[in-house]
């Protein structure tokens, strides 16, 4: 064993030195960037210790696939640093690298003292806390979806491409997991359906079902504002920059037209740019309104008009104790818990044909024609969502079986051990 041990000495040793001669030169090249040219990222051990042939163990290379960076668990800090001390440093590394190409860096850090402002304004309002607690039955439902629609449609995904490729072609499947903050916009809206007083099924599960459809498996929570190329901004949101040229045109011949080269990379334009005045359709009316208003939360909300009707109707209907302006603090409908209780008070309060969302769920099992009668969202697939509804039923009464169910999916050490590492 002494030529190994020798030689695991010697590379260990060289890699130190490696590391702090790149680390000097980073520092002598660019002493105060934002974010730092140089970062060291360590493998964090949730399992054991890596043996000699860790590239033989499964379970060592998903550490590893967890410490290369997964840049939607990123949750940056003052220096766009990784803040979350449970998740890998290189969750936003990934971020760093994506906004230093992209020439984003003055952007991403504006977005962060904007979150960073409305945290502060949120800690007193949503007492005790930022964190939703969330029932075992919860995690149960949690645990279900992800099963039976996070991680099906993966395995048929992949076995599909395998029968269009030959298998060596094709890398293992490996396992898909909720992500960090997935389930934590779905374990927020889960606690807050439990504290309204109605308790039927369908309505939960048709919420559920849409909601996540709409944003994408709580992924979605806003729209991409940053693109490099001018084809690569929406079709629809290029007409309308053709539309609002158009409109100022008529109002004053002499205005300048809008250019879609000068809306790459500068999402505060081109958010004004779609949804702004001249432009009708969100009740924007000050000039920087399509960007102060843009779309936020798993229920997505934009334009001044929704905000308003939020903030002045549904929430104080809804929640009469909550002292929550999201019309002064739009940022704050990005909190998971205030983004749920902004969908939860869209499903009680707005109506479509005379009717509440909660109303028809309850009178009506035909989600498809539900799902019609929301013209405010896209009905591009409502099979999907219908589908989803019907999972999230199963998913439901599977929770309601005797508690052997819910400790096959919450108390294996494990999977705990899986789901604080985030391993995907």
């Amino acid at each position: 064993m002494e030529p190994i041990r020798a030689l695991l000495s010697s590379r260990t040793s060289r890699a130190y030195i490696a590391l702090n001669r790149a680390q000097l030169r980073a520092r002598k090249n660019d002493l105060n960037d934002i974010p730092s040219t140089f970062s060291r990222v360590d493998l964090q051990n949730y399992f054991y210790s890596l043996p000699l042939g860790w590239a033989l163990s499964e379970k060592t290379r998903d550490i590893i696939s967890l410490d290369s960076g997964r840049f939607w668990d990123c949750h940056p800090g003052k220096e766009l640093a990784q803040s979350d001390p449970h998740l890998s440093k290189a969750d936003c590394e990934i971020m760093q690298v994506y906004h230093l190409l992209n020439h984003s860096v003055p952007d991403a850090l504006r977005d962060y003292e904007d979150k960073e402002t409305t945290r502060q304004y949120l800690v007193p309002i949503l007492k005790p806390g930022l964190v939703s607690t969330s029932s075992q039955k919860n995690e149960a439902i949690l645990a279900c979806y992800e099963r039976n629609w996070i991680q099906k449609r993966a395995r048929s995904f992949y076995d599909q491409r395998l029968s269009q490729k030959p298998q060596r072609e094709t890398a293992p499947y490996r396992q898909r997991y909720l992500a960090t903050f997935q389930s934590e916009y779905a374990r927020a809206l889960l606690t807050e359906w439990g504290q309204q007083r109605e308790d039927n099924n369908n309505v939960l599960a048709y919420l559920l079902g849409s909601v996540s459809y709409d944003s994408e498996d709580f992924s979605r929570t806003t729209e991409n504002l940053s693109f490099r190329t001018e084809a690569q901004i929406p079709s629809a949101w290029r007409a309308r920059v053709v539309k609002m040229n158009e409109l100022n045109k008529s109002k004053n011949p002499s205005a300048p037209e809008v250019q879609l080269l000068d809306l790459l990379n500068n999402p505060e334009a081109l958010a004004n740019a779609v949804w702004g005045p001249p432009l009708e359709g969100f009740g924007n009316t000050q000039p920087n309104d399509g960007w102060v208003y843009r779309s936020r939360g798993i229920y997505q909300i934009v334009g001044r008009e929704q905000y308003s009707r939020v903030n002045n109707r549904y929430l104080p209907k809804q929640f009469p104790s909550l002292k929550l302006d999201v019309l002064t603090h739009p940022e704050s409908v990005w909190n998971p818990i205030v983004s749920a209780k902004v969908a939860v008070a869209h499903f009680f309060q707005h109506t479509y044909n005379g009717k509440t969302l909660v109303q028809l769920a309850k009178s009506s099992n035909d989600w498809k024609a539900i799902r019609s009668l929301q013209t405010d969202m896209d009905q591009i697939n409502p099979q999907e969502v219908a589908d989803r509804v019907n999972m999230f039923l199963e998913c439901m009464q599977e929770v309601g079986q005797p508690p052997t169910l819910v400790s096959k999916y919450f108390h294996t050490g494990e999977r705990i051990a899986r789901k604080l590492a985030g391993v995907h």
